[in-house]
């Protein structure tokens, strides 16, 4: 039986790509990456289409192949977009660093005296391509670019540009803005009319109140509340069937009870002190209420300033219990915190001693101290 054996293709070594200077990789002594990037840099009209000015609004993309076109008309054909982008990003960058150091540090030194030539050098040692670049990357270079593209959207805005579209919809938001202001105008005016009708509708229902109370043919009885304590009633007060019925009581006659029962005007005069409805409440100030006593509604008076009293002392006493447990927890969190800072300042001073040199028993004497 013969023996199977199987072998493993060999994996591709993937290696990286290898770097190649974009100052050594000139092709039959022409120029290389380098100096065909910072010759294009160097033209003001390419920075100003890199920096997307609205005047010559350029895309990127189309930028960055026409650099790669040159670069292969010279031989080189290794550059990728990305890898230019990343280098026009790299010189903005050591291109600002340098100018901030020639307006802080440059600037010092002159006014010291040193010569211009000098802090030239230096300059040139920060950014070697300072005099190549100083006229298209300066800031003077920029805000011309700015004011000619300014000038430009002007004279030569079209009306499907996108400023137009942009001030279009600023004026259509204003337009808006100012129709719902009218609107809420007209709104305010509207009520403003409608409330005349309102009043005389009240005034009307009020007289109709006035004219349905003026045709009965008694007033109506007002109801009160009654107080919340009661007293214990007067010996001459209402039985407790005359109460139930709210009727007062009977009309005693001289000649004694007999004469009372037998009497024909008694259903009358009763009739005639009894309120109109059997089940109402009667009006605590009537003279037939047992309330109508003043010592009593003074009593009952004085019973509810009572427990109105002990009620806002209880208020008082648990709000004075609250505020004693609130100092009480702010004293002991003042004292946990001053107990952190002593012990965090002890370890601070052993730490510094034992940086010093000093011994366990010098510091230990220290802390004693403390």
């Amino acid at each position: 039986m013969l023996a199977m054996t199987t072998y493993a293709a060999p994996l591709p070594n993937k290696s990286k790509k290898p770097y190649k200077s974009w100052l050594k990789d000139g092709v039959a002594g022409g120029p290389c990456s380098m100096d065909i990037l910072i010759q294009w840099l160097s033209v003001k009209a390419n920075v100003a289409k890199w920096r997307g000015d609205e005047a010559e609004r350029t895309p990127k993309k189309v930028l960055l192949e026409n650099i790669l076109d040159i670069m292969r008309q010279h031989g080189i054909h290794h550059r990728l977009a990305k890898d230019i982008a990343s280098k026009i990003s790299t010189l903005q960058s050591n291109y600002r660093t340098a100018r901030e150091w020639n307006e802080s540090e440059g600037k010092r030194l002159r006014d010291s005296g040193m010569e211009d030539d000098t802090i030239h050098e230096e300059l040139v040692k920060r950014f070697p391509y300072w005099d190549a670049l100083h006229s298209t990357f300066g800031p003077k270079a920029l805000e011309n670019s700015y004011q000619q593209g300014y000038q430009n959207h002007n004279h030569n805005s079209w009306p499907m540009s996108i400023s137009s579209i942009m001030h279009k919809v600023d004026e259509e938001k204003l337009e808006q803005t100012e129709r719902l202001n009218k609107d809420d105008t007209d709104d305010t005016d509207d009520l403003e009319v409608d409330e005349p009708p309102r009043l005389s509708l009240r005034r009307r229902r009020s007289s109709d109140d006035d004219s349905i109370t003026s045709s009965l043919p008694h007033p109506p009885m007002v109801i009160r509340p009654m107080p919340r304590s009661f007293q214990p009633r007067h010996p001459d007060s209402l039985s407790p069937s005359s109460s139930t019925h709210h009727l007062p009581p009977p009309h005693k006659h001289p000649a004694g009870p007999h004469h009372h029962l037998h009497s024909p005007q008694q259903p009358s005069q009763s009739l005639q002190h009894s309120p109109q409805l059997p089940h109402q409440r009667q009006d605590p100030t009537s003279p037939s209420s047992p309330m109508s006593s003043p010592t009593v509604f003074a009593d009952s008076l004085v019973q509810i300033a009572r427990e109105k009293e002990a009620g806002r002392m209880k208020r008082s006493q648990d709000m004075l219990e609250f505020l004693r447990e609130k100092r009480t927890e702010r004293e002991h969190i003042i004292l946990e915190k001053e107990r952190t800072k002593r012990i965090k300042a002890k370890a601070d001073l052993v730490k510094n001693m034992l940086d010093a040199g000093f011994s366990k028993d010098e510091i230990t004497e220290q802390l004693d101290r403390v």
